[in-house]
């Protein structure tokens, strides 16, 4: 539907109460899909701009190495729990 077709003043009513009007802005469904869409485009114009402008600048990669305590620890925990566990029903025998 075009733009000179559209009526320019619509009246909306409330479904529950036919006799209010509602007030606001409202959009046709098909300028609005255009909006979002002209909108979307532009965003992501801007994304890949920011992000070509960026590539420029060099990259810093921070490598650190992690301590591993907690991994042995728990290894040696559990061995020697079992190992506890299998003396102490070798015992009740």
């Amino acid at each position: 539907m075009s733009e000179s077709v559209r009526p320019k003043r619509v009246v909306i009513v409330d479904a529950d109460n036919p006799m209010e009007e509602i007030q606001g802005e409202f959009f046709w469904r098909e300028d609005h899909e255009r909006i979002l869409d002209e909108e979307r485009r532009s965003a992501y114009k801007a994304g890949v701009r920011d992000g070509l402008s960026s590539r420029d600048r060099p990259i810093r990669v921070v490598v650190r190495q992690r301590r591993r305590f907690a991994g042995p620890r728990m290894f040696l925990l559990a061995l020697v729990i079992s190992a506890w566990f299998v003396v102490l029903v070798q015992g009740w025998r």
